[in-house]
Parts: C-alpha cells; sequence; structure tokens
C-alpha cells in the first residue's frame, strides 16, 4: 500500500508541473537508483563486448621460437608478425613463447616444456632449429617444415651462432586439422611465411 500511495503522491505532485519541471524532480529524488541502474547497464555491456571480443578475436597464429634465436631475435620476430597480421585483420598480433631447444644440455626440460604446449594445443607454428624440428617430424607433431635458413632472419640468426631456422607448421590431430578453424589458421601460416621469405 506503501508504494501505491507513494506513486500516486508523485503522480498529484507532478500534475501541474512543466516538462523540465519533472524531470528536475525525478533527478531530485531518484538520482542514486538512476546512477546504479545506469551504471549497471554500461558495466555490463562492456562486460559483454569483452566476452565477445575475447571469442571472436583468438590470435590469428600462436607462434614459439627456439630460445637460442628467441634471445636475438625476439623483437624482431614481433615486427614480422605485426608485419604480417596488422590491425586492420580484425585479430589480435600473433602470440609468441620462447621454446628451450630439446637439444640443449644446459636445460633438461625442453622436451618437457614442448610436450606440454603440443599437447595443450596453444602452438600453430614452430620458428624452430633443425633439433626441433626433427623432434617434431619424428613426433609426427608437424604437418609442413621449411628451411628459412635462406631469408633475411634466418641469416641475422646465423650470424649469433644460432643453428638453421625452419618454419614448422603444426598438427593439432587429423580431425582437428580438417575443421574451418584450423584451416583459417593453416591459411594465416601460409601468409606468414610469405613474409618470412619476402624480406
Amino acid at each position: 500500500m506503501k508504494i501505491d500511495f507513494s506513486l500516486k503522491d508523485m503522480k498529484q505532485k507532478m500534475a501541474g508541473m512543466t516538462v523540465g519541471q519533472k524531470a528536475d524532480y525525478i533527478w531530485t529524488y531518484y538520482k542514486v537508483p538512476i546512477l546504479a541502474a545506469a551504471f549497471i547497464l554500461i558495466f555490463t555491456a562492456s562486460l559483454v563486448s569483452a566476452i565477445l571480443k575475447n571469442t571472436l578475436s583468438d590470435p590469428v597464429l600462436s607462434y614459439g621460437v627456439v630460445e637460442r634465436a628467441d634471445v636475438y631475435c625476439g623483437e624482431a620476430f614481433d615486427q614480422i608478425a605485426a608485419e604480417a597480421f596488422p590491425d586492420s585483420t580484425g585479430f589480435y598480433a600473433p602470440e609468441r613463447c620462447s621454446i628451450t631447444s630439446p637439444a640443449d644440455e644446459a636445460s633438461p626440460y625442453g622436451p618437457v616444456q614442448l610436450a606440454a604446449h603440443l599437447s595443450a594445443g596453444d602452438l600453430d607454428v614452430m620458428l624452430a632449429d633443425k633439433a626441433i624440428a626433427d623432434y617434431l617430424v619424428e613426433g609426427e607433431a608437424a604437418l609442413s617444415v621449411t628451411d628459412i635458413s635462406d631469408t633475411a632472419i634466418g641469416r641475422w640468426v646465423k650470424e649469433f651462432e644460432v643453428p638453421a631456422l625452419y618454419f614448422v607448421v603444426l598438427s593439432k590431430g587429423e580431425e582437428a586439422d580438417a575443421s574451418e578453424k584450423n584451416a583459417e589458421k593453416r591459411k594465416a601460416a601460409e601468409h606468414f611465411l610469405e613474409v618470412i621469405q619476402g624480406m
């Protein structure tokens, strides 16, 4: 009854007011609920927008770089990736992670680290030395292997006495490789390779 009474009371008070006076009256007495509702709407809209953006704008490629090459050329790889996939594509920049070579005796965790990335399916491409390239081929984790030691980035890596680089497109399993989502990633991988070879 109190609610009915207050609504009737409010209607009676506002009956003789102009539109401007009504707006002033509502703002004076109801600004806290109005601001709270506006905050909730804005927060909900931004949350939904962030979720949709993260869902629809996955990294076009996640690529790993053998640690010895990454130490010297990490920023160069990022620059190449940025040129290959500019913001205008609608994708986030490709993600890079550093991988320890299985042949590196100083770090026995290389094979475990690489196996963890492969089993998680969070790598699409590897810029690898021969040891990793062979490891991926033997483990049937490679779809294709291309020697990129004769490219600009490959020659630069050689200056730091890093073994020849290979561009390895990774398999995610027969069924996954045939999926539409991974077909798009394969096209992106081919484009990435073309950019590297064209430098």
